[in-house]
């Protein structure tokens, strides 16, 4: 059976909340803490103003590395004679190109790898445990047909 057109996936982290309600909620969270450090500060407390700010940096901290992973995931791209894989964490991305005779998908532990030569590279880290499954199945019929 000849091979099909070039096989693409995207494995990507999913996330519960849209950017917009992610940002209206934490914008509202801020304005609630603004305000109450505010009200506390006008009437001679003013550690709780400290506090509410403490909180403020807080909350701007987990904002930030909520976005900054919001993106995290691999794509996996298969042609006749490539396989090229993006691993995107953070503000990093890993790129390889494999060989896709050579390569073959390994389970450990719940683990997906990707195997070619030395190199070794985790795949599938954000998807539930069914969603691996299918993803070895499709991945590894798509790899039979190379072959």
């Amino acid at each position: 059976m000849p091979f099909d057109p070039p096989a693409r996936w995207k494995l990507m982290r999913r996330c519960a909340l849209s950017p917009r309600a992610f940002l209206l909620n934490v914008g509202l969270l801020a304005a609630a803490n603004l305000a109450i450090g505010i009200a506390f500060g006008c009437v001679g407390y003013p550690l709780v103003t400290a506090c509410c700010g403490v909180q403020a940096v807080g909350l701007d901290a987990a904002a930030l590395f909520y976005g900054l992973h919001a993106v995290d995931g691999e794509e996996l791209d298969l042609a006749r004679d490539t396989l090229d894989v993006k691993i995107h964490r953070g503000l990093t991305t890993r790129v390889a190109r494999l060989d896709p005779r050579w390569t073959r998908l390994e389970q450990r532990g719940g683990a997906l790898h990707l195997c070619s030569g030395r190199s070794r590279l985790e795949v599938g880290r954000h998807l539930t445990a069914m969603e691996r499954r299918r993803f070895a199945s499709e991945f590894n019929r798509a790899l039979g047909l190379l072959r």
